[in-house]
């Protein structure tokens, strides 16, 4: 399901009712499993407060994912690994920390590497993405 609208509000709580544990019947909430630990740190993400009052999700089925915060905020919340350092998002102007990051992955140069660039969200220099 897509829910598209001029309102962000309403999308945002829509995308976040819909996956909370108090969205469903009491009969169904211990019982209810959609992949509920990524849910529930994917719903946090996207709303600070529910984490602060430790709101659970059942399932996780939406997600906000209109802007480029949101989808990082997404991202980083479905695709954790506790411990594993085998990637990294690097939240910041790829034109300006190009080297820095590319020099910071010369010891792992023989595991692949791959890079995505919001170009919604920069100005990218492409001679920079040949590097």
């Amino acid at each position: 399901m897509v829910v598209a609208s001029s309102n962000n509000t309403a999308v945002e709580n829509i995308t976040n009712e819909l996956p909370s544990a108090t969205a469903i019947d009491d009969l169904w909430r211990k019982r209810a499993d959609y992949f509920r630990q990524i849910a529930t740190e994917v719903l946090h993400a996207a709303d600070e407060s529910r984490r602060e009052t430790q709101s659970r999700a059942w399932g996780l089925i939406a997600a906000r994912l209109g802007n480029a915060k949101n989808r990082n905020d997404f991202m980083n919340a479905f695709w954790q690994f506790p411990g594993d350092d085998r990637y990294r998002v690097v939240h910041v102007d790829c034109n300006v920390t190009i080297d820095q990051t590319l020099a910071e992955l010369a010891p792992f140069r023989r595991a692949p590497t791959f890079a995505f660039v919001d170009q919604q969200a920069a100005e990218v220099h492409w001679g920079h993405a040949q590097k």
